[in-house]
C-alpha cells in the first residue's frame, strides 16, 4: 500500500494571499476548486489544502507509474467538505481524482501549516469513502524518539510524524525530514535500513527503503519539507515487521 503526504508551512510570506495570483490559480486549480477556494470562510487555508493534496496524490502515482508529470490540473481534488464546514478542520477527507484513480486523502492542521496524507488505494468513486477507513486509523507519533508504542502488531500500521527544521535552508531541511523518517521508521521495523531516492527520468524521486541493498518489502514511505516544518508517513503492509518489546 502506497502512501504520501505534504505539509505547506503557512507562516511564510509566498503562501499569502495567493488567491489574488490570477495567473497561478487558473494555471494550478479547476474550476470546482476554485469554486470551492472563493466561497470558503478561509480561502487561503483551502487553496494550500487542495495543492497538498495535488502534490500527495502525485508522489503516490509517481510510485506507480515512474513517467508521471505533475501536471496541477491532472490531478483533480474533491473539496466539498471544506464547503459543508466553512472552513478546514483537522479530520477532514475527500479523495483525489486521477486518470479515473481515486486516491483517498486526509487533512490536519495545527499552528502555521496545513498536512495532507494520502493512501494509494484505487477506489472507484462509489467506493472510495470505504477505501477512507485507513486513514482515518492513522496513526500521529508525536515524539518519535519515544520507546513507548501507542500500537500493536495488529494495528493497521499507517504512521505519521510532523517535526520542525533547524532552519530553513534547503539542504537542512532534507537532511532533517530524513533524520524524522528514521526515527519513524524504528518504531516498526528492527532492522539496519537505509533511505534512497529512486529518480524518475524526469528527474523526480520517491524514497525507498533499502536494507542489505534490496528494497524492504511492506514498507513505503513519503517524505515532505517546507519551510520550517517536516514531515513524514510510512505504510506496513506486513505485521511481521512490527518491534516487540
Amino acid at each position: 500500500m502506497f502512501v504520501g503526504n505534504d505539509i505547506v508551512d503557512l507562516t511564510l510570506p509566498e503562501t499569502k494571499d495567493k488567491a489574488e495570483n490570477k495567473s497561478f490559480m487558473s494555471r494550478v486549480f479547476d474550476s470546482h476548486e476554485l469554486a470551492c477556494i472563493n466561497s470558503a470562510a478561509k480561502p487561503n487555508r483551502v487553496l494550500w489544502s487542495i495543492w497538498a493534496a495535488k502534490e500527495t496524490a502525485f508522489k503516490i502515482a509517481l510510485k506507480l507509474k515512474k513517467e508521471v508529470i505533475f501536471s496541477p490540473k491532472k490531478f483533480s481534488v474533491q473539496c466539498d467538505a471544506f464547503n459543508a464546514q466553512g472552513q478546514p478542520l483537522s479530520g477532514l477527507s475527500g479523495f483525489v481524482n486521477f486518470e479515473n484513480h481515486f486516491f483517498p486523502v486526509r487533512w490536519d492542521y495545527k499552528q502555521g501549516y496545513v498536512h495532507c496524507l494520502g493512501l494509494g488505494i484505487s477506489a472507484n468513486e462509489k467506493r472510495v469513502k470505504e477505501s477512507l477507513a485507513p486513514l482515518h486509523k492513522a496513526i500521529h507519533i508525536g515524539d518519535t524518539r519515544s520507546s513507548q508504542r501507542p500500537y500493536s502488531k495488529r494495528d493497521s500500521l499507517i504512521l505519521f510524524s510532523i517535526g520542525n527544521t533547524i532552519n530553513s535552508a534547503v539542504n537542512d531541511e532534507s537532511h532533517d525530514v530524513r533524520d524524522l523518517a528514521k526515527r519513524l521508521i524504528s518504531q516498526i521495523y528492527d532492522g539496519d535500513f537505509e533511505i534512497v531516492k529512486s529518480l524518475s527520468k524526469h528527474g523526480s524521486g520517491t524514497p525507498v527503503i533499502f536494507s542489505r541493498g534490496h528494497p524492504v518489502d511492506g514498507l513505503d514511505l513519503s517524505l515532505s519539507h517546507h519551510g520550517k516544518f517536516v514531515a513524514a508517513a510510512v505504510t506496513m503492509s506486513s505485521p511481521s515487521f512490527v518491534r516487540r518489546g
